[in-house]
């Protein structure tokens, strides 16, 4: 899903914001703020925005300084969940397919693709962040994952987003090995 695809909602500094203009806001990005409904995706807020200049810019900026977040935010990295392995089955006649992914391993690729867009989602600019989920899009195996956490890494890790980074790295890891 790309940046501009997710629905934001305002924060209570964003509420803050709004009600006292306690933080004191440029008003480009005041009266982007004020447009954040919770409803709408962001693309909409960019295209009205674009008079005031740079709308992506600005909602990057309410993003990385805490006036908006992701709707589906609950503040917390995705959890890992695993399950107990499910019971050994009696030997088929014919081998699965090598073409076929086990669901086992289809899930946890796919909480791997989670927790990797919810580091790009978090600490990557938006340009960034289309790039890497559209690298996320096409990766469909352990290798390909490997390579998005890879690039990902050298993207964000040399920022203060590093320890999530190296969080992420972690979790991934442990996912598919």
């Amino acid at each position: 899903m790309a940046a501009l695809d997710i629905i934001y909602v305002k924060t209570a500094k964003g509420d803050e914001e709004i009600q006292s203009r306690a933080h004191r806001l440029p008003a480009r990005m005041r009266v982007l703020l004020f447009m954040i409904d919770g409803v709408s995706p962001a693309r909409e807020w960019v295209e009205k925005a674009s008079l005031l200049g740079n709308g992506e810019d600005l909602l990057n900026k309410l993003l990385v300084q805490g006036f908006i977040k992701d709707s589906r935010d609950n503040g917390m990295l995705p959890a890992i969940t695993r399950q107990a392995p499910p019971p050994a089955k009696k030997p088929s006649a014919l081998p699965p397919s090598p073409a076929e992914t086990p669901p086992d391993l289809t899930k946890r690729l796919s909480e791997a693709k989670s927790i990797m867009r919810y580091c790009v989602r978090n600490c990557a600019g938006f340009s960034d962040s289309r790039t890497l989920n559209k690298m996320l899009d096409q990766a469909h195996d352990k290798n390909e994952l490997l390579g998005c956490l890879n690039a990902i890494a050298e993207k964000l890790d040399n920022g203060p987003q590093s320890a999530m980074v190296g969080k992420i790295r972690e979790q991934v890891t442990v996912l598919l090995m």
